[in-house]
């Protein structure tokens, strides 16, 4: 359910298990994820935290835990987490993903492409990995390898907005404006919320001389973060 984009569900069985044993940690870590997914960071961390607490030697715990200080800002002790989890568990799709996002983050494109195409050739069916590999494409400005890739992601998961989002901006940068339109217009349609994505559409309505329609994204993306 939480890789098929159901959070709902997935938080469902995930409490359920946990209220049939409150060790769990496996419940723990895949809790993080279900919200981290509605945007709760710090219910996520302390999900996760909780999980390194019951098991700090497993892959997942750590995965998670890399993942949501990931998120929360700390990209530190994301990397040492993420360590961990890579140690523990080197056949793992998500851990080679969440690695790759962290390599991003503090600026080594080159590892973090190298992840992320560790975690297609580990998973080749997991959405978020593809997306993450279209993201170091897009990074290195490599447009073809961004577009199979998004592609690919949104075959495989066609509700994941950061698959979306990012097919969208290669298609803006290529100039098929009428396909990167249509591409934000999804990924808003999947969540309203994400500014990003209006701010992507509000450029691409831009481009197309679509001034008014333009203006009322990017004050869509200003109301979805204002800060």
């Amino acid at each position: 359910a939480l890789r098929s984009g159901d959070a709902q569900k997935a938080r469902a069985a995930f409490e359920r298990a946990l209220e049939l044993s409150a060790q769990a940690y496996q419940a723990y870590a895949y809790l993080s994820g279900v919200q981290l997914a509605e945007g709760d960071k710090e219910a996520a961390l302390a999900s996760a935290r909780r999980a390194v607490d019951l098991a700090p030697a497993s892959g997942l715990a750590n995965e998670a835990l890399a993942t949501a200080e990931f998120y929360a800002g700390d990209l530190n002790r994301a990397r040492q987490a993420s360590e961990v989890a890579l140690q523990a568990s080197p056949n793992s799709a998500a851990a080679h993903l969440v690695a790759s996002d962290i390599r991003k983050a503090q600026g080594d494109l080159e590892g973090g492409l190298r992840e992320a195409q560790l975690a297609v050739t580990l998973d080749p069916e997991f959405g978020a990995a593809w997306s993450a590999l279209g993201m170091s494409y897009l990074a290195a400005n490599d447009l073809a390898g961004a577009q199979k890739s998004f592609s690919h992601a949104v075959a495989l998961s066609p509700n994941l907005v950061s698959a979306r989002t990012g097919l969208g901006v290669t298609y803006a940068r290529q100039g098929k404006l009428a396909a990167a339109v249509e591409q934000q217009k999804a990924a808003i349609a999947l969540d309203a919320s994400r500014a990003a994505a209006h701010n992507n559409l509000g450029a691409a309505l831009l481009s197309q001389g679509d001034l008014s329609g333009a203006a009322r994204e990017f004050d869509e993306a200003i109301k979805a973060q204002p800060d």
